[in-house]
């Protein structure tokens, strides 16, 4: 094969130079701002919007790439999420949180006075960091080193693990060597030792050296007992013999297992109920000598407890669920995973928020102070997974609309702000691709109007 001669080697194809014309019209676009009228956001959505002005909810700034990164910036936030829940960044006045799952994590914990009290990175199986009492710290898994601040203790130190480790929390220092077999613990809280799983006995205490409890183990799980609760009015005692026989009793509740889990009984002496199961599928219930609770899974169940009142046909398709409490009363009703109703009132000041779905298509939320939002498409069954609807949600929805009676406003918007119009005490607008072709009318003093139309971005 011949060589390309030097002057041909880089020039564009013609079919190159459409593409990135089309390219570079596509990165202007979101320069030129496609305003959406619903939050005054800015950008291309779904791929790519800004809010200019900060947000009632946060207090902040929002940018989103879609689905790749959600971005906040406020006074006392500033969060980045890549990939959620994969990556996070999370940064407040006294703490910084990072990670990207599962390779990497950072926390940070800062004092009020601006020193830092603790910071801890872990990288794939390193962990280092620092701490304002102890210095610099180091640990490669499982080889060996020192770790603070994690698993909910101050210090681990372990070597060869799990060969031997030794944990301290405040005044409670934890052995272990083969670890989870054997292990010996002291402090003014907490005594005792085991040789897993043969025998463990552990005892506890409160800050004034009372007993609270005292805990045995033989040939785990099979033999156990315990003594719990001891400082309080309802000590409670703890005999397991699994499977054949188990035992909880205090006078709060006395729990009676044969088999477990297959048959139950129990007893709760200040409330005067007492249930009856044989899992999974029957439980009845009785409370006054009146029944308050028939479940026969998966057909048909009926529970009354406190304020709450449940029932369910076709365990979990059908259902309903109402609690009244002195504060508010919550009225939840589901046709899983089509249709769900939930309506919250706050009887101080008689406010209603209500929430309604149909799935997959439709949301429809009204807000305590009065402001209503509808939504089209609602993929996901479950409503706001820790962030999830924040962070996709705006790439599914095709409409929204919202309606503000505090503010006599409805604002709407069509494919992702392709289309969009907002009415008001002051007039009206709508658009099409930001001003391709749109319509503006002003309402002046004295009732009179003033109407624009827009085409091809050139107002007449």
């Amino acid at each position: 094969m011949g060589e390309v001669p030097r002057d041909r080697r880089f020039a564009p194809r013609r079919g190159g130079l459409a593409v990135a014309a089309i390219a570079a019209l596509a990165a202007l676009l979101p320069l030129a701002g496609c305003v959406t009228p619903i939050d005054g956001g800015r950008g291309l959505p779904p791929l790519v919007e800004w809010t200019g002005e900060p947000l009632e909810e946060i207090g902040g700034r929002e940018f989103h790439l879609w689905p790749i990164l959600g971005s906040i910036r406020g006074p006392e936030l500033t969060e980045h999420r890549v990939l959620w829940p994969l990556g996070r960044d999370k940064l407040t006045p006294l703490e910084r949180r990072s990670w990207f799952f599962p390779v990497y994590h950072r926390w940070r914990y800062t004092h009020i006075d601006g020193a830092v009290d603790r910071q801890n990175i872990l990288l794939f199986l390193f962990l280092w960091g620092e701490d304002a009492r102890d210095g610099r710290f180091f640990a490669a898994f499982p080889v060996g080193g020192t770790a603070k601040g994690i698993f909910g203790l101050d210090r681990i130190d372990f070597a060869l693990f799990p060969l031997w480790l030794r944990s301290r929390d405040r005044d409670r220092v934890s052995n272990h060597v083969l670890w989870p077999f054997i292990h010996w613990s002291y402090g003014t809280r907490l005594r005792g030792w085991r040789v897993f799983p043969f025998y463990s006995g552990y005892r506890g205490f409160a800050p004034d050296g009372t007993l609270r409890y005292d805990r045995r183990g033989y040939l785990w799980p099979f033999i156990i007992r315990q003594e719990n609760d001891l400082e309080t009015d309802a000590p409670t005692t703890v005999r397991w013999y699994w499977p054949l026989y188990g035992s909880i009793e205090s006078d709060r509740l006395r729990r009676y297992s044969v088999l477990w889990p297959l048959l139950g009984k129990d007893v709760y002496p200040r409330r005067g109920r007492t249930s009856y199961h044989l899992f999974p599928l029957l439980r009845f219930s009785w409370e006054g000598g009146e029944l308050v609770q028939y479940d026969i899974y998966p057909f048909v169940g009926h529970r009354e407890s406190g304020g709450t009142t449940r029932d369910f046909a076709i365990w979990p398709i059908f259902g309903r669920e109402t609690t009244i409490e002195d504060e508010y009363s919550r009225r939840d009703r589901w046709f899983f995973p089509f249709w769900r109703r939930t309506i919250t009132r706050i009887h101080e000041d008689d406010r209603v928020e209500r929430m309604e779905r149909v799935w997959p298509v439709f949301r429809y939320h009204a807000r305590p102070d009065g402001v209503r939002t509808w939504s089209v498409i609602d993929p996901i069954p479950y409503i706001d997974l820790e962030g999830i609807d924040w962070f996709y949600s705006r790439i599914w929805r095709v409409y929204r609309q919202v309606d503000d009676p505090n503010e006599g406003r409805r604002a709407w918007e069509l494919l992702w702000g392709v289309a969009g119009g907002e009415r008001n005490g002051a007039g009206s607008r709508f658009s099409i691709l930001g001003g391709l072709f749109g319509r503006e009318r002003r309402v002046r003093e004295g009732g009179e109007s003033d109407t624009r139309w827009r085409l091809l971005y050139i107002p007449f």
